[in-house]
């Protein structure tokens, strides 16, 4: 959740882009989605390499 309001802060708040699309602040829009992927990129991140430790693991399916 931090990291989806520190990127949106940073696009909406700091740059001070203004894009307007019929009558929508589009940048608003951008910023949000924008916050919401990084958001989830790095949770994916963080799950791979502390819940799931896939970096490493280093087991081998057993061989029959």
């Amino acid at each position: 959740m931090t990291v989806q309001l520190v990127t949106f802060r940073a696009l909406y708040r700091w740059t001070g882009v203004e894009l307007s699309l019929l009558g929508i602040d589009a940048w608003f829009v951008a910023a949000k989605v924008a916050g919401i992927g990084v958001g989830m990129v790095v949770n994916y991140v963080a799950e791979s390499l502390f819940t799931w430790r896939v970096a490493g693991s280093n087991t081998q399916p057993a061989v029959e």
